[in-house]
């Protein structure tokens, strides 16, 4: 598909929202009804207090500004912005005569035309302007706002573009890009036409000279077709944009992270977009977002943030995982850049973000954010949603605390209080120190299932930065050094269970706990949100067997 002449700038909105991409079934045009240029208007839709966004800006003078990712959802037609991607002419009138569309924005038209065959043909929509009538028959595909009002939603409002908007000019440019961008897919290689890969590399001059030998070579599942370059590969599969299109992956970072997983074989797939070059801006909260290199491929997206300490590492977010961080705007949102991979942990997957984490369950293939603010942590969308793992054997019925079990809590095996949370991303009291019984670091736990609680062995006294109502721990004087390190090595081997909302979970050990209030037990944040509680929360605590497996029960 030949290229109309525009420069494109990425200025991303905060006014979108997630949305699953194979909801998008229109191509929608909206005029501005004010004077202005594509960058003006996308200036006022990065405004916070302007609650409205589009996809593209784009104005005469062959500008377009990407405002909102087209995978989301950006906030332009009401119950319909799930299901369309938006594009509106920067300095445009519903007053405009024909002569006035064609005259003041004729190249925007083309521009506009030609956005939209890209999308319809990434989402699977139809490159075709339709009628009312068509839409209300269930049909997709290219319209203008009154469009998706009147046929879409059922009802009046908003009557952008207008009757005299030049929809024959519009429409035969559709035409013509739908009609010439059919020649990009050949079985093999015409000698006569440019490749999807060839056309890729003369959009990116950055590639280099081809190292590869002959035009392309046949990728081993024996479907698709690659090239080597210099500075990276472009990759072309008939699974990826119906074939129509080619995404160059660049060496560094991201191609190591593309090759170290398998190529395209591996659990990464073919790309399906090309590399994102981000740039860092603050966010409305004042909170920094660094830049970097994005790059989505048939299953996971790379990240490599340009302020990565070690300069060299890309991180893969995708599946449940994935999804859980494009509910909260990406690398853009309360979670920020990835730092790792996925991690295992008892019951799935984890993965660590620049200001929280993200926990994946197997057993409801289900994801929970935290996102650590101001030394505590939330949970996000939804707040309390539950983590249910395989469940564990039940706790034998009766158990009888031993003698040092006794010795370590203050009652005999049932204890009732308030619950609360700690060793979080965003929790600076645990930052940089070990747990006081495990030993293990205090803010990177080996898993969810730890717990705090007052022990026998450790008294407390007035906190050491002498803030009023803080403690703690001090020796007691009143028990040996030998048995406490003794009392100490055998709570390091016992578990608790914690009942609380209707559930229990079985926990080991791991730190000291709360002072002496009506809180009883710190849990991780984890196992906070699969009971369904939040802090101070009444639950009751119980010595179980020593060989109890770890997790909810």
């Amino acid at each position: 598909m030949p290229k109309p002449a525009y420069d494109e700038r990425i200025q991303w909105s905060p006014h979108h929202h997630a949305r699953p991409v194979r909801d998008i079934r229109f191509g929608a045009i909206h005029t501005q009804e004010g004077p202005g240029t594509a960058a003006s208007l996308a200036n006022y839709l990065c405004n916070p207090s302007s609650q409205v966004s589009y996809h593209y800006t784009v104005d005469n003078d062959r500008n377009v500004v990407a405002v909102v990712d087209t995978d989301d959802a950006s906030w332009s037609v009401g119950n319909a912005n799930g299901r369309v991607v938006n594009v509106c002419f920067a300095g445009s009138f519903v007053r405009w005569s024909k002569q006035e569309w064609l005259d003041r924005m004729g190249n925007a038209i083309e521009i506009a035309a030609y956005l939209q065959v890209l999308d319809a043909r990434k989402y699977g929509f139809d490159p075709v302007v339709r009628g009312w009538d068509e839409l209300r028959s269930k049909r997709n595909g290219l319209t203008d706002h009154r469009g998706i009002n009147m046929a879409v939603l059922g009802g009046p409002g908003h009557t952008d573009v207008g009757d005299n908007f030049p929809w024959d000019v519009y429409a035969g440019h559709v035409d013509r890009f739908v009609r010439e961008g059919t020649d990009v897919v050949p079985a093999g290689p015409d000698p006569a036409l440019p490749t999807a890969i060839e056309q890729c590399r003369a959009a990116n001059d950055w590639l280099g000279a081809k190292v590869s030998d002959g035009r392309e070579v046949s990728t081993p599942d024996g479907t698709g077709r690659f090239a080597q370059y210099e500075h990276g590969w472009v990759y072309w599969s008939p699974t990826v944009d119906e074939g129509r299109a080619a995404y160059a992956i660049p060496f560094g970072p991201i191609g190591d992270a593309f090759a170290a997983t398998g190529y395209e074989a591996g659990r990464l797939g073919y790309p399906r977009g090309p590399k994102l070059d981000l740039l860092p801006f603050t966010r409305s909260t004042g909170r920094p977002v660094a830049g970097g290199v994005v790059q989505a491929f048939q299953h996971g997206t790379v990240y490599d943030r340009a302020e990565e300490p070690t300069t060299v590492n890309a991180y893969i977010v995708q599946g449940t995982i994935r999804e859980k961080y494009a509910s909260l705007d990406y690398e853009r949102g309360e979670l920020g850049w990835p730092l790792s991979d996925e991690m295992d942990w008892a019951e799935g997957k984890w993965q660590r973000f620049e200001h929280g984490v993200v926990y994946w369950t197997a057993a409801t293939n289900s994801a929970i954010a935290f996102v650590g603010e101001t030394g505590k942590v939330r949970p996000v969308s939804p707040p309390r949603a539950p983590v249910a793992p395989a469940p564990a054997p039940p706790a034998p019925a009766g158990y009888v605390p031993s003698d040092d079990e006794r010795q370590l809590t203050p009652r005999d095996n049932k204890w009732v209080g308030g619950i609360s949370h700690f060793a979080t991303p965003g929790d600076a009291s645990t930052r940089g120190r070990n747990m006081g019984v495990s030993g293990e670091p205090a803010d990177n736990p080996r898993d969810p299932f730890y717990c705090a609680m007052r022990w026998g062995y450790v008294g407390l006294a007035q906190h050491r930065t002498g803030t009023p109502g803080w403690v703690g721990p001090v020796d007691r004087t009143d028990i040996t050094p030998a048995e406490k390190m003794r009392l100490k090595t055998v709570l390091a081997s016992k578990r608790v269970k914690v009942t609380g909302g209707g559930r229990s979970v079985v926990l080991r050990p791991a730190d000291w706990g709360p002072a002496p209030t009506k809180r009883v037990v710190d849990v991780s944040p984890t196992v906070l949100a699969g009971l369904g509680l939040d802090t101070d929360d009444e639950v009751t605590v119980e010595w179980v067997a020593p060989t109890t497996p770890l997790g909810f029960l």
